[in-house]
């Protein structure tokens, strides 16, 4: 009931297309999502379709958005930042990703 009246709300298409992962998804949010729900057994496009066609478009965004922040929040993790970052409410965007500026990392392959 409570997503039903967040998705029917009149603001949950804008506030969806001005949500941008880098600076809106904190970075233990980014990794909980990848290890809590993406990974879970049993979840999978075909499943979320099943349910809805609304559902099955909001998975295929979310598997979007944690492909956009997976490596910076990987990296993040990686150096120990993450809880720091998080806990400090830092966005994915604020913290180093490999290849960024003053990074010893190689860049990444880019994505669109």
């Amino acid at each position: 009931p409570e997503v039903r009246k967040l998705v029917g709300g009149k603001t949950f298409h804008a506030d969806l297309l001005a949500f941008d992962p880098l600076v809106d998804l904190p970075t233990e949010a980014a990794l909980d999502l990848e290890d809590s729900y993406l990974g879970a057994p049993g979840v999978s496009f075909r499943e979320m379709h099943g349910a809805s066609e609304a559902c099955g478009a909001l998975f295929t965004w979310l598997q979007s958005v944690v492909r956009v922040v997976q490596p910076a929040a990987h990296a993040a993790h990686a150096e120990g930042s993450a809880h720091t970052a998080h806990a400090q409410g830092t966005p994915l965007a604020a913290v180093e990703a490999p290849g960024a500026e003053g990074s010893d990392s190689p860049p990444g392959p880019k994505t669109a």
